[in-house]
């Protein structure tokens, strides 16, 4: 201040502080009472109206400490997933919304207690397979930035993995299992902690070590029996154990009937697919009755689904039920599939999946061909062209391979989710022509000729291992075998239409 003593200007510069520092405490008390507001709002159900109020905060008081809380709830209300399975399952999201907010959070507000948060949530938007602006790559960096920025935030064990989830997904597996034993080492009582031994056993069996992966199975089972990892824990090890302890292959002794019953009208007619979900529920798609069937283990129906002809269903690994009939059906959700013609495709033909980027994948009944749609039910890519062989059957693993069938030359495709191809001989005395195939999580495949009712269960080279001729307990043909599943401990299921049950191997 010119021409001023110092002294003087000092007293001035205190006098404008002591007069202005009323105005910014009460603009933090209305802020606060504001943000309050908004909050009582909500939780009487009235979230309209709470937005305006969180909005207001954001607005009228930009620099207050309550301005990133306001921001982090109407980016809660835009996106409200918290949980990792939940990605790909929560429709009516404003994911953009809150995609621009948590990206102001992260970058204005980088010392607020909502920081971490901030970077948490846009990791969770950016691997959800539903989000239109889908990138793993980046959701991989906002993790990271979480861990290394963040390291003493209570959201460090959801960064751990974050980042061992995605790195998994993409076949890192060493890279993810040094995350994920980081986060059982750091925080062995998180919500996340049986997952992420889930995940490193599962690299395990990627990797060829069976043995250390049957003691992660094990050390989930014993640290979480409460955990819905647990049963499937016990389930791949029950598998693993066959296949170690059996010289030539796992021999399946123990034949067990299911039978099925339902109500006449809702009788299954004609099985078009069937599948069996993580918590052992067997989905039956009944194309000729436009009916999907879930029963639990013992036969008994849970739920059904009217539709169209639906004529696959797929079950995913976090318990997300997909069915097609020509769409592509997810609880209240429907997406119309298409094709590359231009035209919507008539339906898939026994081959229905989602790769890990959340694209699914079909087998076009008009063309013949197995197509990739993109997240929204748009044509993507040509996988298998039907020109270059005859295609009777297909499979798709978790990881995005597809398997092949060629019945006539009795010749696997396997197609790798990099563009890598290889051919795995089928030559057999018993198989005519099989029509159905799956696959476990080790990769070996379940072959069903319906005609000869042979079924062989093929290691990933095609080295025979089990041949069933018979599916029931005194020894007779099983008559007209029609669908056929694989359960997470190796159990082969069967559909039988004349006995109306299910034969099972074990």
């Amino acid at each position: 201040m010119d021409g001023l003593e110092p002294g003087t200007a000092a007293k001035m510069l205190l006098t404008v502080c002591l007069l202005l520092s009323p105005q910014i405490l009460m603009a933090d008390e209305i802020a606060a009472r504001e943000l309050a507001n908004g909050d009582s709002l909500a939780r009487d159900g009235k979230l309209d109206q709470a937005r305006t109020a969180w909005r207001q905060v954001v607005e009228r008081y930009p620099d207050s400490q309550e301005a990133p809380t306001a921001l982090d709830r109407l980016g809660t209300a835009a996106y409200p997933v918290e949980d990792f399975h939940l990605r790909g399952r929560t429709p009516g999201t404003d994911a953009e919304r809150a995609l621009s907010i948590y990206r102001r959070i992260a970058e204005g507000h980088r010392n607020a207690p909502e920081a971490p948060r901030a970077l948490f949530k846009l990791g969770m938007l950016l691997s959800d397979p539903d989000v239109l602006f889908y990138n793993l790559d980046e959701s991989y960096g906002q993790f990271s930035a979480l861990v290394t920025i963040y390291p003493e935030s209570d959201y460090q064990d959801e960064g751990l993995y974050g980042l061992g989830d995605i790195l998994a997904q993409q076949r890192q597996c060493p890279r993810a299992m040094a995350s994920l034993s980081r986060l059982d080492a750091e925080f062995p009582d998180s919500p996340w902690a049986d997952d992420g031994l889930m995940l490193q056993a599962d690299c395990l069996v990627r990797g060829g070590y069976r043995e250390e992966a049957m003691r992660l199975y094990q050390d989930l089972r014993d640290r979480f029996p409460q955990s819905p990892g647990a049963t499937l824990a016990r389930d791949r090890n029950t598998h693993l154990i066959r296949l170690l302890e059996a010289k030539s292959g796992p021999v399946y002794r123990q034949v067990h009937f299911i039978p099925v019953r339902l109500p006449e009208a809702w009788r299954v007619r004609a099985v078009t697919d069937m599948e069996v979900d993580p918590r052992g529920n067997i989905i039956i798609s009944d194309g000729r009755a436009g009916l999907v069937h879930t029963l639990d283990r013992k036969g008994q129906p849970v739920s059904r689904a009217e539709l169209r002809r639906p004529s696959a269903v797929w079950a995913g690994p976090d318990g997300l039920i997909i069915f097609a009939d020509g769409r592509l059906v997810m609880g209240e959700q429907a997406l119309s599939m298409i094709g590359p013609d231009g035209g919507p495709v008539v339906g898939p033909a026994g081959l229905l999946a989602r790769d890990p980027e959340g694209r699914f994948i079909i087998w076009d009944r008009k063309s013949g061909d197995i197509l990739r749609f993109t997240r929204r039910g748009r044509f993507d890519e040509v996988l298998v062209a039907s020109r270059e062989f005859r295609i009777d059957a297909a499979v798709a693993g978790q990881d995005g391979t597809i398997v092949v069938l060629d019945g006539k030359a009795m010749v696997a495709h396997e197609f790798m989710p990099g563009g890598g191809r290889r051919e795995v001989p089928l030559q057999s005395d018993e198989l005519r022509r099989p029509r159905h195939m799956s696959r476990d999580f080790l990769g070996n495949l379940y072959l069903l000729d319906t005609v000869a009712r042979v079924l062989e269960m093929r290691a990933p080279d095609g080295r025979l291992l089990v041949r069933l001729t018979s599916g029931r307990a005194d020894g007779e043909p099983f008559p007209r075998p029609a669908g056929l599943a694989v359960n997470g401990r190796g159990d082969i299921l069967i559909y039988d239409e004349r006995r109306a049950g299910i034969v099972v191997y074990r």
